[in-house]
């Protein structure tokens, strides 16, 4: 044995010997809470009797106490068990699709639409590189619905994200521009309509060197007869 081996060996006998002759009842090891000593035969097979933060109170072993082999009753190990069937579970929905793709036009150079997206700068946040904390922060995603990002120059995270219809998209990509007009701040295509005319009607006069003011004020022009 090497002499590293022989001090972790000697160090967790220390452990055990302190355990054995104190009383660990209060303390805390991992879940379980120490209430009183068991009633076990000889000294070498000492246990305790403690209640895990769960409800369930069990006879544990002092070397399993002391080692840290025993943490709780096993409740842990279900709590995390049903975490990664629930994620798996939903591997498989639209959900986990959209999530995927929000990452890969993010990170993928390769993926489709990366340059409108990670190419400029656009990412997901460190808290939405965890499928189910995106779960918990946007689920349920309302039917006919995708996610939106309300800056479109921020990244995709929570305070930056809605659900929104496909109008609602269209409305809001960068071709789309808002107008602040009177304390009145509408997109090129909302201000097109108001006009009646073509939603791009205000953003053709902008693209021919029209002012904001004029774009979205001047009547359009309708020949009589």
């Amino acid at each position: 044995m090497s002499e590293a081996e022989s001090g972790v060996v000697d160090s967790t006998a220390k452990v055990k010997r302190r355990c054995h002759n104190r009383d660990l009842s209060g303390e805390r090891y991992g879940n379980w809470t120490v209430l009183r000593r068991g009633e076990a035969a000889e000294p070498r097979y000492q246990e305790w009797i403690c209640r895990c933060d769960c409800g369930t109170e069990r006879a544990v072993k002092i070397k399993l106490l002391a080692g840290g082999g025993s943490k709780s009753c096993g409740c842990r190990r279900r709590v995390n068990a049903r975490s990664s069937v629930v994620t798996h579970g939903l591997s498989a929905t639209p959900l986990y699709h959209l999530w995927q793709t929000m990452r890969q036009r993010c990170e993928n150079p390769k993926a489709e639409g990366y340059a409108r997206y990670g190419g400029r700068g656009i990412k997901v946040c460190d808290r939405w590189k965890s499928f189910p904390k995106f779960v918990s922060d946007m689920s349920p995603r309302p039917e006919g619905r995708s996610i939106e990002r309300i800056d479109n120059n921020g990244d995709y995270e929570p305070l930056n994200c809605r659900w929104a219809t496909r109008l609602e998209q269209a409305h809001n990509t960068r071709s789309n521009r808002k107008i602040r007009i009177n304390g009145e701040n509408l997109t090129s295509a909302e201000w097109s309509r108001k006009l009646g005319g073509f939603h791009t009607l205000v953003a053709n006069r902008l693209k021919l060197g029209w002012n904001e003011e004029a774009a979205v004020r001047t009547p359009i022009l309708r020949r009589c007869g």
